[in-house]
């Protein structure tokens, strides 16, 4: 009986160590971030956004996310200045949206748990700061870099 309670014992052990070495690998752990340049006047100053997803830890992330809002294709100098981490996530999909019309005032983003609705709520959100003339014109753009996407196992 002592012998089977050791075997048992020692295939838990055995299961549990194979399990927590497949979660430490697996790309559902990793972390991500969305950053945002949002100046006062975004009709004037434009946007910035930047991501880094599925990084090996959450500083990595966050730092990836700020480099990238500073790199932001079309984005002012001011706005880039103002990059901030606005979001951190895990198995889960962000999504920025823009009137893409110069001098306009309509963005938004979000987090959710996947794509389609990070992408309703992203536009959304633009929606309301875009106003009522521009409203139907937010759109989460895929042409000028990417303003989309999933870390982990989200889809």
């Amino acid at each position: 009986m002592h012998a089977n309670t050791f075997i048992l014992g020692h295939t838990t052990s055995i299961a549990a160590l194979v399990l927590a070495a497949l979660l430490s690998a697996s790309p559902s752990r990793a972390d991500s971030a969305l950053a945002v340049g949002l100046p006062a006047d975004v009709a004037h100053d434009g946007f910035a956004s930047g991501f880094e997803l599925n990084a090996s830890d959450m500083d990595t992330a966050r730092k990836g996310a700020i480099a990238g809002c500073q790199k932001s294709v079309g984005a002012s100098e001011a706005a880039r200045k103002l990059c901030k981490v606005v979001a951190t996530f895990h198995n889960q999909c962000f999504a920025v949206a823009i009137d893409p019309a110069n001098g306009t005032p309509g963005v938004g983003w979000s987090i959710a748990e996947n794509q389609k609705m990070a992408d309703a709520q992203a536009i959304a959100q633009c929606r309301t700061t875009a106003g009522a003339n521009r409203a139907q014109f937010c759109v989460v753009m895929e042409g000028r870099g990417t303003n989309r996407g999933c870390d982990g196992t989200a889809k």
